[in-house]
């Protein structure tokens, strides 16, 4: 159990709240939060931050997956994010490489194979086929 020294803060203490506190507890032991949402929402803040590593190499996975070379370029806007923020980005990555199998018509939690779509180079436009007689009216 940790102690409380000093002056209780006056403002919450929960992620992105603004709000005062209200007065003290019966127990005179100051609050940190202005209410249950608060302590949850901190909880689950702590929590994701504990994963933000294992989270951060997912999401370099996921994204070296999806298209070789994509980690590297998105290699410092994932070490800026917080736990939130690299969990939103590996339900994104998820999803995506779900969809890019799903289109490819790979079994589900099959890797994508070799390069990205957008890594292959486009096919050589090759001469049109020959015309075999006339085209029938419509109707």
């Amino acid at each position: 159990m940790t102690k409380h020294h000093g002056q209780a803060p006056s403002r919450c203490a929960g992620p992105h709240c603004e709000q005062p506190l209200p007065g003290p507890a019966r127990t005179g032991r100051p609050g940190l939060y202005c209410g249950q949402a608060c302590r949850q929402a901190a909880l689950r803040q702590r929590h994701l931050d504990g994963q933000a590593p294992r989270l951060r190499e997912e999401a370099r996975e996921l994204l070296e997956e999806i298209g070789p070379g994509t980690a590297a370029a998105a290699r410092e806007r994932l070490e800026a994010m917080d736990g939130e923020q690299l969990a939103r980005a590996v339900r994104h990555a998820r999803a995506a490489a779900d969809h890019l199998t799903a289109l490819l018509g790979l079994p589900p939690g099959r890797a994508l194979p070799g390069p990205g779509p957008a890594d292959r180079p486009a096919p050589a436009p090759g001469p049109r086929p020959p015309v075999r007689g006339p085209r029938p009216a419509p109707g």
